[in-house]
């Protein structure tokens, strides 16, 4: 355990905070470049250090904002899924907690885009 990050692994921990600074650059650019960046810092850490709900999550996170940036039906299912699996390796409330948040914020994402909506009936 690296007893200055807290249970993080310190290569994973790095990957979090790379991945953080991606989706502000993200805001700054809106081109998928910095979200691709992170996720594989991401899939590198995991791989080599397992997953753990907060991965899982920024996961989530990076894949909702690709999908604003490209449009891409992919990347929103990728994000629900990530989000899903954040949920599911939860132990805590507290650690399922952002990931239920990202995930309904994601759902939103979609309903603003017209991607839930009923075609209209016949009058």
């Amino acid at each position: 355990m690296d007893t200055k990050n807290g249970d993080k692994r310190p290569r994973e921990r790095r990957a979090l905070i790379l991945a953080s600074q991606a989706l502000a650059r993200f805001r700054i650019e809106r081109s998928v470049g910095p979200i691709d960046e992170a996720l594989s810092y991401l899939d590198r850490a995991c791989t080599d250090e397992g997953e753990d709900t907060e991965s899982w999550n920024c996961r989530g996170r990076l894949y909702k904002n690709r999908y604003l940036a490209s449009g891409q039906r992919g990347d929103l299912d990728k994000a629900v899924g990530s989000l899903r699996q954040a949920i599911e390796l939860a132990s805590t409330w507290a650690d399922r907690a952002p990931a239920l948040h990202n995930l309904g914020n994601t759902a939103c994402t979609d309903l603003d885009r017209g991607g839930c909506r009923q075609p209209a009936q016949g009058r």
